[in-house]
């Protein structure tokens, strides 16, 4: 780990939201992003304040061993919904090949030095993908 960030690579830092199988849905009646029918509960658990869990409509089914992910900003994050719309059929979904880890700490700049956690409990109820598109 150094100090200072890699140049050589450009590192995003993004949540998954729904894997290889996944069904993800914008949204549901309520406005919260589904995975597989389930709502997810998003906004007191990590959703910038005042961020919508999506303003862009889609409904995707992700590719096996692959993530479809969203930043915790989404009014200004270029997460996996802006690229729905690229000519590359699958350039909206990561491949799992080019994750190289999980971030867990914001370190820089030191007064907005934090531990991160990972709601777990956001995922407790999306059943497993049922398959199919």
């Amino acid at each position: 780990m150094g100090v200072l960030p890699d140049r050589t690579d450009q590192h995003l830092i993004k949540r998954v939201i729904g894997v290889g199988g996944d069904r993800v849905v914008c949204c549901d009646a309520s406005g919260r992003v589904t995975v597989n029918g389930h709502p997810l509960e998003e906004r007191e658990a990590y959703l910038y304040p005042g961020a919508a869990p999506s303003d862009i409509p889609f409904e995707v089914v992700v590719p096996e061993d692959h993530y479809f992910v969203m930043g915790d900003h989404r009014n200004a994050s270029a997460d996996s919904r802006v690229h729905l719309g690229d000519a590359a059929e699958d350039s909206a979904f990561i491949a799992h090949d080019e994750v190289v880890g999980t971030a867990f700490v914001i370190a820089w700049p030191l007064d907005r030095f934090e531990l991160l956690r990972n709601p777990e409990d956001v995922f407790d109820g999306v059943p497993a993908p049922s398959g199919g598109s």
